[in-house]
């Protein structure tokens, strides 16, 4: 069912075909999806509101603010894949907001099976705030909180980014805050100020004995290795993200920083290139995750025979689990 006119446009349901203004007073019409919407093209609006499970087809352009309330019931994302999928990028020129409701039963970060909001595309604003999203694509924005997701890409932020408990393949930020239990995919990352670790608040943590209550950041290659690691690439592990791993060799920290001068002006990076003098330990490790990010962005152009190859090949379950979750949301007509 959908409610069309002038000033408003209402979605819950299907929708065969794009919604874009067809004249000038069209430009300032509010649009509003609503749970089990599908919309089968492209969508422009002033300010568009989504809650519930649903599909846009196309790319979603929004002229200032995008507000997205994604399912939280735990059964249902886990049994019946009822996601909000956005199958291309998403823009506001304003902001983009992810409000939680609901208890907060798990994460992507945590299990990748429960990805409430999934993104396939690169997502650019004026503020960005996510929380238990799978983007696969990179994010362009003048600030940005990212908590408990994965973005199999980079945030390029020109202010702050802050990080909570989320994986990515790397940052560029003006300035960085880590707080909770992060992970990178390839081992550096840029802020042209600062890079600051937050105090985690851990009802695990001994604080008698002394124990660091600093947030951490790992490089996912360490994991892989008995040298620095457990030996498992595990994407989630609820070990880590509960800061009980005690492999803090996997683990970046403060003298990691390197402090770069450019043409443009200095820079903190954050490293461990310099300690990584032998790479043989870790080789398999990079391989691995580099072909986990190249199946991802290119899982939905293969036939089903290699897509059935890959799942086989897959380095862990977690990513196994990953690749169906996108095998999942990229067939044709599949709600």
């Amino acid at each position: 069912m959908a409610t069309f006119n002038e000033n408003y446009i209402e979605v819950q349901g299907v929708v065969r075909g794009p919604i874009l203004p067809s004249k000038k007073s069209e430009l300032l019409r509010e649009i509003s999806l609503r749970n089990n919407f599908n919309i089968q093209g492209a969508v422009y609006a002033h300010n568009l509101v989504a809650e519930g499970s649903g599909i846009v087809d196309g790319p979603l352009l929004v002229k200032r603010e995008i507000m997205l309330t994604p399912p939280m019931d735990y059964k249902e994302l886990m049994n019946y894949n009822e996601h909000m999928i956005f199958r291309r990028g998403i823009h506001a020129g304003r902001s983009i907001l992810v409000e939680i409701n609901g208890p907060k039963k798990s994460s992507p970060a945590r299990d990748i099976r429960y990805s409430p909001l999934i993104v396939r595309g690169d997502i650019s604003s004026g503020l960005v705030k996510l929380e238990n999203a799978i983007i696969l694509g990179n994010i362009h924005c003048d600030s940005a909180f990212i908590k408990n997701s994965i973005i199999l890409g980079s945030p390029f932020v020109a202010g702050k980014l802050t990080i909570e408990n989320s994986s990515m393949l790397s940052f560029n930020a003006g300035s960085v805050e880590i707080m909770g239990h992060n992970t990178l995919l390839v081992p550096y990352g840029i802020a042209r100020t600062d890079i600051y670790w937050s105090e985690v608040d851990n009802k695990n943590l001994d604080t008698s004995s002394g124990e660091d209550r600093s947030s951490t950041i790992r490089y996912l290659a360490l994991c892989g290795s008995q040298q620095t690691g457990c030996g498992q690439l595990a994407l989630t592990c609820e070990s880590y993200l509960d800061g009980n791993c005690r492999n803090n060799g996997v683990c970046m920290t403060k003298a990691d920083i390197l402090r770069v001068d450019q043409e443009e002006g200095a820079c903190n990076v954050l490293t461990i290139t310099p300690r990584l003098l032998d790479i043989s330990s870790i080789e398999e490790g990079v391989e691995e995750i580099s072909k986990l990010i190249t199946n991802m962005l290119m899982f939905d152009h293969f036939d089903e025979e290699l897509k059935q190859k890959m799942l086989s090949d897959a380095f862990h379950p977690d990513s196994r689990e990953l690749l169906e979750q996108l095998g999942s949301i990229t067939l044709p007509d599949s709600r």
